[in-house]
């Protein structure tokens, strides 16, 4: 029998993947009115990972504006 920490776990990391591959599948999952400890590991894994996708991206852009703003200072245009 599995304990509460590995049916979280399991919800978790597959809803970081659904979230990755098929995230249309994970929100009408997710619609459900059950809320065991699989379910609310999947809601966590899919809030992580939109917290890690936003960190991502806000580090992307700043990457690219530090770029744009080094070319600016060698007199080059992007």
């Amino acid at each position: 029998m599995e304990t509460v920490k590995e049916k979280y776990l399991k919800g978790f990391n597959h809803a970081y993947l659904l979230k990755q591959h098929k995230p249309q599948l994970i929100d009408s999952i997710l619609n459900t009115a059950s809320n065991n400890d699989y379910i609310q590991g999947l809601k966590d894994g899919k809030h992580i990972y939109e917290q890690q996708k936003t960190k991502y991206r806000f580090q992307e852009l700043k990457d690219l504006k530090n770029h744009k703003m080094r070319n600016r200072d060698r007199g080059l245009e992007c």
